[in-house]
């Protein structure tokens, strides 16, 4: 499956109906996603967001997160609120958040 246009998408994209509804496969599928979102929100590219880095690393806010989980939903059509993420420490563990989201669907 490829994330290329979803990955690289903006806020807005259009819903990937291939990966809507649970049918991502992947944990790296969702990383890349959340790498992604966390990137347009903070402006950096995504190759500066590493799975392993600690959501402390990016000093994220509570309106950045509400931005990334807008921009998670326009670009698979899963509404996620920021509460989803309260236990993540990790972007892994926020991609985590997602894939299991999205396996439960």
């Amino acid at each position: 499956m490829c994330l290329e246009g979803i990955v690289r998408g903006t806020a807005g994209a259009r819903v990937d109906r291939s990966i809507q509804g649970g049918r991502m496969t992947s944990l790296d599928s969702a990383t890349s996603v959340v790498q992604s979102a966390i990137a347009e929100v903070l402006s950096v590219p995504s190759d500066q967001v590493k799975p392993s880095a600690t959501i402390a690393d990016h000093q994220l806010d509570s309106l950045e997160w509400v931005e990334i989980a807008v921009i998670i939903e326009e670009r698979l059509g899963i509404q996620l609120a920021p509460a989803d993420f309260a236990g993540a420490k990790t972007v892994a563990d926020v991609a985590g958040i997602l894939h299991s989201a999205l396996a439960t669907r």
